[in-house]
């Protein structure tokens, strides 16, 4: 019976709070730094699905920029658009990043072609998009 009882001792936790048995050659110490340091350092994931391909001409966002017009000859085109907060205005060619992830591609008399690009399943993407300008404004 004693023999019972002194293995069940050995083989008991020596913290009610921990499940591990402590080794006595580990420094204290050092395992709690270590333990501090592998809790603090845990790097978030990234949730962000916008990439982050160019660097914007524009300091807005295009929604918030009003599109003035297009202005141009038969082979080259510029869209003009302007800041109503600022009075900025922004004359943009085909080929200008106007966000971290879209471009225009091509810009004719009455309508600005954007390529926007993501990921999809570890793979880039792009999407077409199309914005008919009003000539009247």
């Amino acid at each position: 019976m004693k023999v019972l009882l002194i293995l069940l001792f050995l083989f008991m936790p020596c913290s009610s709070y921990s499940t591990e048995i402590s080794d006595p050659f580990v420094n204290p110490f050092k395992k709690l730094f270590i333990l501090d340091n592998k809790y603090t350092h845990i790097k978030p994931k990234k949730t962000s699905s916008s990439l982050r391909l160019f660097k914007s001409v524009l300091g807005k966002n295009l929604k918030e920029l009003k599109i003035e017009g297009i202005i141009g000859s038969a082979n080259s085109y510029s869209l003009v658009v302007s800041d109503p907060a600022t009075g900025k205005v922004y004359m943009l060619k085909p080929g200008d990043p106007i966000s971290s992830d879209t471009k225009i591609k091509e810009i004719t008399i009455n309508k600005v072609i954007l390529v926007k690009y993501y990921k999809k399943k570890k793979k880039l993407k792009k999407k077409i998009i199309e914005l008919k300008v009003d000539k009247e404004g």
